[in-house]
């Protein structure tokens, strides 16, 4: 999908868009990052008794977590209706099988 999406940017408005886009996309995880980390989720991958409770910082990290996930699907389907020229079949399909629960 996102291969798709480079070309289908790069003939629309060039390579700085592009650039640019990578850019904040890599600003904004570090820095939620950095805030999930400073907020006490530190240790929230070490092994062992080092671990801290998830239930301490756990629902901060999900939050952001599936903002940042859910921010590129929305903007890639909303421009695909927008431009009139529909929505592919892989990137479709590419959303839902990321979407799609684990248990099923």
């Amino acid at each position: 999908m996102a291969y798709d999406l480079l070309e289908d940017g790069y003939q629309e408005g060039g390579i700085w868009p592009i650039i640019a886009g990578a850019i904040a996309g890599s600003a904004a995880y570090a820095l939620s990052d950095w805030a999930v980390s400073r907020e006490g989720a530190r240790s929230r991958k070490r092994s062992g008794d080092q671990q801290v409770n998830a239930g301490e910082v756990g629902g901060l990290a999900i939050a952001i977590g599936s903002l940042l996930d859910g921010i590129p699907e929305s903007v890639a389907l909303g421009l695909g209706l927008l431009s009139g020229k529909g929505i592919s079949i892989a990137m479709l399909a590419a959303i839902f099988l990321s979407n799609f629960p684990e248990g099923l």
